[in-house]
């Protein structure tokens, strides 16, 4: 019902009447299928013509900052409860998207595939609204109720607007309380007579008597009211039940309830817009609003924040005081990195009797880093960075910081850090120990000279080690009286009666005893009393099942740790015994090393021979590449000269079969008639060789003559040499003519008498 809402707020019948009311771009879902599109035209609600996905998307994209900016909001009902991120089952979730995980939402659903949470799926009903930057960061709850005798009631409260809204997944510790803030009467009135508008709009245009709704405005950055959203609704099904007049209405006169309520003129104009470091100023001017002029105008004056405060940081190690330090901080728009002296020197800023009990180590030279902001609404960003040069004890105690505000002659405790990271680094010539924290930080309240409320920081807080600061916050000294209430059948007072010291009701106690009693069915039971009630009790009941889940958790920590420590029992025996193992396999490893060493160097030795030889048949097969190089391109000359020599040889033999056809043919006309001739020219030829042959004939005897001559006296010259003595046997030129001459000169005589 709260996520169909939005049709409450359109009027679909063609009356032409529609509600003037600002509202972002929502689109309504049921599944995988887009059934409606509001928006606004000139600051009426009405619906889109022809919805459709891409078009939707394209709408958040204009208004978005990047992809990874905060794009829209989805809404939808939890099927399946997550105790640790505060849901639990059946309660509406409203989750910040940026545009890229809007479009991968979208584009699932356009193509059909139903999408799927931590907290259930989206096969139900579901929204998807445009997201708007608030003005000042606030969300404001409107809670309307109505009775069976038509008396109203109207309940206004103011929150933050980010532990809602956060764009990135937050714990329950991470998000910290939220408690409501209340409005100033000009503002009650502007959101009233928005709710009142919108509950007579849905009773007139489409027959829904409300019971009682929880609708969420905001105030955009134009400031103008903005319905951002409905947490609860509940309707009166029974209409006859209902007085149609009040009691205080007079006999005999019909009460007559208006139809639209004028929203008052607060202010004339509006204050200058503040920086949100996200969004820019309007493109355009805003138009005057009476609904919002001025709202926040008196907002800005009660939470200026106070001119000066004085903080104390100390830290300490267990039960060990280890250094203090005070300082002021004055409000400013710019952060402060400031570096702090600490002392030990007495008296001490704050008492405790802890500090006389022990004699603290001397110190030289700490500091501290700390950091200091201040952002709208009067709140204080402390930031603690690191601790140098404390001087701490060998222990396995952690260093812890705790800072404190002082009103008047008291200090209050704000906040507890976490334990430091030790680190050794090289400061100043020597080694010392730095405690980091990480950049843990807190963010205080300081609107009020009296009270300081802390908000959550970026880490989870913790209590305060062994310091009572609650009863040093309200009443130092006191000491809590045992009464015989405390203790009731066994159990707490608080467990017995469902009551607080105080002797207020609990929450949950009460929800439960509204649940019981309207179930009886009547109609003059509040729907909408009943829906909230049922809601606080299932939240109890969460919390309870996640107290039970973290017993169970500290239980099977405890067991882990002891498994731990024999597990760690057993590491060290298995320690032992792996260096003994180790020492002996290092002897054998140095015995081993020794004999490979020797085996090494005859390796390379051998190795270096191999590199000298494996040299030479390189240089021989780089000389036979290259003389195979060099035949190649022989051959390839030589195959070219071949083919030359063909290509010769068959032109040739091609000429000489052309010029045989062309004798035969002449050979075949000519044959009788060049006979005789053909014979004379032969027998000249014949005699012309016959002569040649003579002359050649008288040639050679000439010179076989001649021949004869000179191997007779060759002959002659061979015997003289083969038959006289080696030592006397002399040759023209004087040379001396050894035994072989003397041998070939015989052998050369036995082969002519063959």
């Amino acid at each position: 019902m709260e996520l169909s809402f939005w049709s409450c707020t359109c009027n679909d019948s063609g009356s032409g009447v529609l509600l003037k009311q600002r509202i972002p771009e929502v689109a309504l879902f049921h599944g995988c299928t887009l059934e409606a599109w509001y928006h606004n035209v000139n600051g009426l609600i009405t619906l889109k013509a022809n919805p459709s996905i891409p078009a939707f998307l394209q709408q958040l994209g204009t208004t978005s900052l990047g992809p990874s900016a905060p794009a829209s909001i989805l809404r939808f009902e939890s099927s399946l409860g997550k105790s640790r991120e505060g849901i639990p089952t059946q309660s509406l979730v409203a989750q910040v998207l940026s545009l890229q995980k809007t479009g991968e939402l979208l584009e699932r659903v356009a193509l059909e595939e139903t999408p799927t949470l931590e907290s259930g799926n989206l096969s139900g009903l579901w929204t998807l609204q445009s997201y708007v930057e608030p003005r000042y960061g606030i969300r404001i709850l409107s809670l309307y109720s109505c009775d069976a005798q038509l008396e109203e009631r109207s309940d206004i409260f103011s929150h933050r607007f980010r532990p809602t809204y956060e764009p990135s997944a937050t714990t329950i510790e991470e998000t910290g309380p939220d408690g409501p803030r209340e409005l100033e009467t000009p503002y009650r009135q502007a959101i009233e007579s928005k709710t009142l508008g919108i509950v007579r709009f849905a009773r007139e245009y489409h027959n829904l008597d409300l019971d009682g709704t929880m609708l969420e405005f905001i105030f955009d950055l134009r400031g103008q009211i903005v319905l951002h959203g409905c947490w609860a609704m509940s309707l009166c099904n029974q209409l006859g039940f209902r007085r149609l007049r009040p009691a205080s209405a007079q006999p005999g006169v019909i009460w007559r309830e208006p139809k639209a309520f004028p929203v008052p003129k607060v202010a004339p104009q509006w204050p200058p817009a503040v920086s949100t470091g996200s969004r820019g100023p309007p493109l355009r001017p805003a138009k005057r609003s009476a609904s919002v002029t001025g709202i926040f105008s008196e907002m800005a004056e009660k939470q200026h924040c106070p001119s000066m405060c004085e903080f104390l940081l100390e830290f300490w190690q267990a039960d060990g005081f280890l250094g203090e330090v005070a300082f002021q901080c004055h409000p400013s728009e710019q952060s402060d990195l400031r570096v702090l002296k600490l002392t030990q020197q007495r008296p001490f800023q704050r008492a405790d009797g802890r500090k006389f009990m022990r004699e603290p180590p001397p110190q030289d030279g700490a500091v501290a880093v700390v950091s200091t902001s201040w952002s709208d609404g009067g709140w204080l960003n402390f930031k603690l960075g690191r601790a140098e040069h404390l001087a701490t004890k060998e222990s396995d105690a952690q260093v812890n910081a705790i800072l404190w505000l002082r009103q008047g002659q008291e200090y209050v405790p704000v906040w507890s850090s976490g334990d430091a990271d030790s680190v050794e680094e090289f400061i100043d010539g020597k080694w010392c120990w730095v405690h980091v924290w990480g950049g843990e930080n807190v963010e205080i309240s300081l609107r009020h000279a009296g009270t300081s409320t802390p908000r959550p920081s970026s880490t989870t807080p913790r209590s305060i080690p062994k310091l009572d600061v609650e009863g040093a916050a309200t009443n130092p000294g006191a000491e809590t009286v045992k009464t015989p209430q405390d203790q009731v059948c066994g159990a707490t007072f608080a467990a017995h009666w469902g009551m607080s010291e105080e002797g207020a009701m609990c929450g949950h106690q009460l929800a439960f005893q509204v649940c019981q009693r309207f179930k009886l069915g009547r109609s003059t039971r509040s729907g909408l009393l009943k829906c909230l009630a049922e809601r606080v009790a299932n939240f109890h009941n969460m919390n309870r099942e996640w107290e039970i889940f973290v017993q169970a958790m500290k239980v099977k920590h405890h067991e882990a740790e002891r498994e731990l420590q024999h597990q760690e029992k057993i590491f060290r025996e298995a320690m032992e015994k792996y260096d003994s193992s180790v020492d002996m396999f290092q002897r054998s490893l140095a015995s081993c090393t020794r004999r490979h060493l020797c085996e090494e160097e005859d390796f390379r030795l051998r190795e270096d021979e191999d590199v000298a030889e494996a040299t030479q048949v390189k240089e021989r097969m780089e000389e036979q590449q290259q003389k195979l190089m060099e035949f190649q391109l022989q051959e390839e000359q030589f195959q070219i000269s071949l083919e030359q020599v063909r290509s010769k040889y068959n032109d040739l033999v091609a000429e000489d079969a052309r010029l045989h056809s062309q004798l035969q043919e002449t050979r075949e006309r000519r044959l009788y008639q060049q006979a005789e001739l053909l014979r004379q020219r032969h027998l000249q030829d014949d005699l012309a060789e016959l002569k040649a042959l003579k002359a050649k004939l008288m040639k050679l005897q000439r010179a076989s003559k001649t021949e004869q001559k000179l191997t007779a006296k060759f002959e002659d010259y061979l015997r003289k040499v083969a038959n006289q003595d080696a030592k006397t046997l002399r040759t023209g030129g004087g040379y001396i003519l050894n035994s072989m001459a003397k041998v070939e000169a015989q052998a050369f005589l036995r082969e002519l008498r063959l």
